[in-house]
């Protein structure tokens, strides 16, 4: 009897589902990691985008850089996750992760819980920063406003009441001239 090896690259893959209560769960998107070849880490949720992957057709990307993750040892960032319709990707999502290779002998040494159970140390989880108010338009449209648009445009929106106003005050300056 010949006995074959098949050698297959170390993958990761993250898979992010809609877990809704009556209704099936929904497949939301998916991200395939080539250990040997990851891509490299966005430093933040901002510059996260689908151009970091390989996995995406020459035309929607750009050139990306790789690197191994058992040659870095450790990796902390964001990765973009895909939805993939007909031949067109797009972006589903966003995951933050910390990846880490270690060894049988560190592994016992500093065991990690599953999630956030027993022992919560390497690394630390700490519970999600979520807001505390209902995303219901009907119940709090004000909040839900704040939440989603506030935060990311302030600047904008202040610098153009700003401006309204001195546009305002320009106007009505021209209009009580004699």
């Amino acid at each position: 009897l010949d006995t074959t090896e098949e050698r297959f690259p170390p993958r990761l893959i993250i898979q992010i589902w809609d877990n809704d209560i009556f209704s099936p769960d929904d497949f939301l998107g998916q991200l395939e990691l080539n250990l040997d070849r990851i891509p490299k880490e966005a430093k933040s949720a901002r510059s996260c985008g689908l151009n970091q992957l390989p996995s995406i057709p020459q035309k929607q990307r750009n050139t990306i850089e790789t690197v191994s993750l058992f040659q870095m040892k450790k990796m902390m960032g964001w990765w973009p996750v895909l939805a993939q319709e007909d031949d067109q990707y797009s972006l589903a999502g966003k995951v933050e992760m910390t990846l880490e290779i270690v060894t049988i002998a560190e592994a016992e040494e500093r065991p990690a819980g599953k999630a956030r159970a027993e022992p919560n140390a390497n690394p630390t989880l700490e519970p999600p920063n979520r807001p505390a108010t209902s995303f219901s338009w009907i119940s709090s449209p004000f909040k839900s406003l704040y939440y989603i648009m506030w935060r990311r445009y302030a600047m904008t929106i202040v610098g153009a009441l700003i401006s309204l106003l001195l546009l305002l005050l320009v106007v009505l300056f021209v209009y009580s001239m004699p």
